[in-house]
């Protein structure tokens, strides 16, 4: 942890929830000296379990403000990358998501029909970079996402979701979600395929992409917004870079390009090659 202030500043704490019982220590702080009259700034990159958060930092302090007392940094979402990435069209007017299918929202949809294939266009471009902003302005740049931020990106998942394990494991992790991204997870089955021991091992590793803002689970529901009790959830990343990861920074993806390209070759050669699977071995 990193302590920032100075003269006329607020005290700053950098990744203070990778210190177990931070939370405790920053309301005996406040409650008991003059600390309590600081404005203090604690930022980081998890949502630790067994701190409990609301209740010592949060609960009793809303005073008369409305406004957010809790902060998630999250990814830019689609909106914001428009707005970053292409200022000359026009975004939607902001709505409720229970309003999705409402006439009005048709509506104001239909005004910018005109430009559906520019839309299009930035969504696919959203889908191959994600929101990060370092990924967004390296691909506005260079038309790709670098290999040593994406390294950065794994290499801070891995010390949240799995730090004693080998290199290859949240790369083995995050691949084995996108292949079951579409349907309900089963942790028992996919625990076997990611190589975890155990339902419970998985399930942890789960937690702790949830901990760390990196996935979202979606859980079943009643039309009356109940959750299923005990049925399978779908579990989302939550942002597109992080479902590139695992075949961007597999050697296997330039093993497997480049044996396309022998195979290519030998039929270009030797005509009928490819069609009768007669071609690299």
């Amino acid at each position: 942890m990193a302590w920032h202030g100075g003269t006329g500043s607020a005290p700053r704490f950098d990744e203070v929830s990778g210190i177990s019982g931070w939370t405790s220590v920053f309301k005996a702080a406040r409650d008991n000296t003059l600390f309590g009259d600081d404005t203090v700034v604690a930022t980081g990159s998890r949502w630790v379990s067994q701190d409990d958060i609301q209740a010592n930092l949060l609960a009793g302090r809303a005073g008369r403000s409305e406004r957010r007392r809790l902060r998630q940094l999250l990814p830019m979402g689609f909106r914001d990358f428009l707005a970053a990435t292409r200022p000359e069209l026009a975004l939607p007017q902001r709505c409720h998501p229970a309003r999705l299918m409402d006439s009005s929202v048709a509506g104001d949809l239909q005004a910018l029909a005109y430009g559906v294939d520019d839309y299009d266009l930035a969504w696919q471009d959203y889908l191959g970079c994600g929101g990060v902003p370092r990924a967004v302005a390296e691909y506005q740049r260079t038309g790709a996402v670098g290999r040593p931020y994406q390294r950065d990106l794994l290499a801070w998942l891995r010390a949240d979701v799995d730090p004693d394990a080998p290199l290859e494991s949240v790369p083995q992790l995050l691949a084995a979600l996108m292949e079951r991204m579409t349907s309900p997870l089963d942790q028992q089955k996919t625990a076997a395929v990611a190589g975890y021991g155990s339902r419970e091992a998985f399930g942890l590793r789960l937690q702790r992409l949830v901990n760390s803002h990196a996935l979202v689970r979606c859980r079943h529901r009643l039309d009356d917004g109940r959750a299923v009790a005990r049925a399978q959830a779908k579990a989302y990343l939550t942002d597109p870079l992080l479902a590139w990861l695992p075949s961007a920074l597999s050697p296997g993806l330039s093993k497997m390009a480049l044996g396309v390209c022998l195979a290519r070759a030998i039929d270009g050669l030797e005509e009928g090659r490819w069609v009768t699977d007669d071609t690299i071995g």
